[in-house]
């Protein structure tokens, strides 16, 4: 007999209606047997397809994994969100607003004489207000191992020149920290060696250090900064004088300022930052280059209006 078979493949019906012959190898099926079987799929429900109902195009049923109770359902794909993890380093917006003071001009403290010679090693920190202009307005020592490390960072501060830090691109005022070492004894920077040798020098030979009366030429200056004038004596309306004494090199540089007086400390120090940039032309004494003694005094002249008074 012949026996009609339907074959679906994802969905597709692939051959409908295609009458098959059994090969001799497969017995032919009794009559009864497959009478019955078409019975009992008649009364199990199985469902024949419908030519109207098995077109290339019906599209296949979404698979369900009935064993796990688990539908198996993909996400829309405008139902889908991508979740981003905040990157800790990254600033936030208003951080970036933010720019912080930068030194326009950086003077490094100079290391007061005294400790230097006694070998004397320290640190210090100071933080000052630099105003939107740029310039320093106040100081305050947070912490040193000695006074006259605190007294020089201020002055290297106060002699500096900052770019003001701005706001959503605009300057304001803020608040800046500084910490210094003072050290002669390791990671010394080579302008800090040669005045370490001088010091040697200074104090094992003093007799090849020059005197101004033996110079082929007098002195000729070609850098010589001026002395900040020290805040807190700017706010107290008071003046003063210093004397500094120096060593000028045979390149013509200004070494190893020290106070020699000072009316007030803070004026001595600095004083002792402004030589510390002075550049002369090499001295000669017959002929030679020489090195040189020089004692320099200051005189500082109160404002007569504080700039720092609002109601001046």
């Amino acid at each position: 007999m012949k026996v009609r078979f339907l074959c679906f493949a994802a969905g597709l019906l692939v051959g409908a209606g295609v009458a098959l012959s059994a090969t001799p190898s497969q017995p032919p099926a009794d009559e009864s047997k497959s009478d019955a079987a078409q019975t009992d799929a008649g009364q199990t429900g199985d469902v024949q397809a419908d030519p109207a109902e098995t077109d290339a195009d019906t599209p296949a049923r979404p698979q369900e994994v009935e064993d796990a109770g688990v539908h198996i359902d993909p996400i829309p794909r405008h139902a889908r969100k991508v979740i981003r993890i905040p990157d800790p380093k990254r600033r936030s917006p208003e951080q970036e607003m933010y720019v912080p003071p930068k030194f326009r001009k950086l003077v490094v403290p100079v290391y007061p004489y005294p400790l230097l010679r006694d070998g004397v090693n320290g640190t210090a920190k100071v933080i000052c207000m630099v105003d939107d202009e740029g310039a320093v307005t106040s100081t305050r020592v947070m912490a040193a191992t000695r006074p006259e490390f605190a007294a020089a960072l201020v002055a290297a501060l106060e002699a500096s020149d900052f770019a003001s830090a701005t706001k959503a691109g605009e300057p304001i005022s803020t608040v800046l920290g500084y910490e210094h070492t003072f050290s002669s004894k390791k990671n010394i920077p080579a302008p800090l060696r040669d005045d370490l040798r001088l010091v040697v020098r200074e104090t094992k030979q003093p007799g090849t250090i020059a005197r101004a009366s033996r110079l082929d030429a007098p002195l000729k200056p070609l850098e010589q900064p001026v002395p900040a004038f020290p805040i807190e004596l700017v706010r107290r309306g008071l003046g003063g004088d210093a004397v500094i004494e120096f060593l000028l090199d045979e390149q013509g540089l200004a070494r190893l300022p020290r106070i020699v007086s000072a009316t007030d400390p803070a004026f001595g120090y600095a004083a002792v930052q402004a030589v510390a940039r002075w550049k002369f032309r090499p001295a000669t004494a017959g002929g030679q280059p020489a090195l040189l003694r020089v004692r320099v005094p200051f005189r500082f002249i109160a404002p007569s209006r504080n700039p720092f008074d609002a109601s001046s």
